[in-house]
């Protein structure tokens, strides 16, 4: 009788154990300019080399949750216009408690030297030149704040001017698109540093069409390959609650022979290649150069 009571209280036990979660540690905050206390928008924090990250809303809010096997791990605090910052998630956790609000300090930057020609500027279209021969669509699946895709872009050596991004929208269920564009540096073939100096967004709304960014007024110059990319920093409210599909929003593709795409989940993970060309998004940027 006693061995039967034991195998009852085990029996019990059992979706106790079962339903155990793991601790995490909760890191809640709100971003703000270190010089006059007002909300940041669209910072991203990670944790470097995993899919944990997010960006904060549009009133510099910020909510995630890292299991505690990650408390030694470095969370990356940035944004183009502001200095980077680094934390274990640890340290993170106990600096917010004592002070929900994350100070951002303004970053200086050394500008590059402009050059000024006498020779024609001839114009010229980079990335996934897709013509309508080539129509396709790729979704953008988006789970978390943070993920991007982008593009390689080849200058050759040539100095370059970005004039103008171009992005085809096949087919949008959302409200109006929101995303951050960066332009990387290349390091072993991977995007390294973004070389912009002010945020730059890219907003649409409609169906489908074409979504377009004015860069003349940044005043971008390169003079070696890079990426161009689209960053999830905003989260989207479905309006068309007709379509089944797990990503309401679809990129016009060319079939192949687009490029080498470079995509990442979170601010901070690792990147991933793709070079075969296939449905590549149609991301163009038009640039002037020698």
């Amino acid at each position: 009788m006693k061995g039967f009571w034991l195998l009852m209280a085990g029996l019990f036990t059992l979706p106790a154990i079962a339903l155990a979660q793991p601790s995490t540690i909760k890191l809640q905050g709100i971003t703000v300019d270190a010089s006059n206390h007002t909300p940041v928008p669209f910072i991203s924090l990670g944790l470097k080399g995993t899919d944990l990250g997010t960006v904060s809303n549009n009133n510099g809010e910020f909510e995630l949750f890292v299991a505690e096997k990650h408390a030694a791990d470095t969370v990356v605090i940035s944004m183009v216009g502001y200095r980077e910052f680094r934390y274990t998630v640890k340290d993170l956790a106990q600096l917010l408690k004592a002070n929900s609000h994350l100070a951002m300090v303004a970053a200086t930057y050394t500008l590059n030297e402009v050059e000024v020609t006498s020779q024609k500027l001839k114009i010229v279209t980079l990335g996934n030149k897709a013509t309508p021969a080539g129509v396709g669509m790729t979704p953008f699946k988006f789970s978390n704040l943070g993920n991007e895709i982008g593009l390689l872009c080849k200058v050759k050596g040539k100095t370059t001017y970005l004039e103008e991004f171009n992005v085809d929208i096949f087919l949008n269920d959302y409200d109006t698109l929101f995303f951050r564009l960066n332009i990387y540096t290349l390091e072993n073939g991977l995007p390294k540093d973004n070389i912009l100096h002010a945020p730059v967004y890219l907003k649409f709304t409609g169906k489908k069409g074409k979504a377009s960014i004015n860069l003349q007024p940044y005043n971008i110059m390169v003079n070696e390959d890079f990426v161009v990319s689209l960053e999830y920093v905003k989260k989207l409210h479905k309006i068309d609650l007709t379509r089944k599909e797990q990503s309401g929003l679809y990129f016009g593709a060319r079939k192949a022979f687009g490029g080498t795409v470079f995509t990442r989940s979170a601010s901070q993970a690792d990147w991933n290649v793709s070079s075969s060309g296939l449905f590549a998004p149609k991301m163009e940027v038009a640039v002037k150069s020698l």
